[in-house]
């Protein structure tokens, strides 16, 4: 995936799609930005974009939690830690 990456932006850039241009960067103009989220704001359902923020928070957490539960039964199949179970004697 990085050498894809890598690959896209030589091009991009050997053909005149991307520029960089490095500028000044000052410590002080993080601040006016940094530690400003208004979350409660952020959460409020007046103007509709708190349920947009929760839903996205949500998504968010089953993706990451099938992806997790996906991967550990993966590496546990492969490690051999998964013991088979025989018909069910009831």
């Amino acid at each position: 995936m990085l050498i894809g990456i890598l690959l896209t932006a030589v091009v991009a850039w050997s053909v005149g799609l991307a520029h960089f241009t490095p500028g000044h960067l000052n410590l002080h103009d993080l601040g006016s930005t940094a530690f400003r989220l208004d979350i409660p704001a952020a959460l409020s359902l007046k103007g509709g974009i708190g349920l947009s923020v929760l839903e996205i928070v949500f998504v968010f957490l089953f993706v990451d939690m099938f992806d997790n539960v996906g991967t550990l039964v993966a590496v546990t199949r492969r490690a051999g830690l998964v013991a088979r179970m025989g018909p069910s004697r009831v």
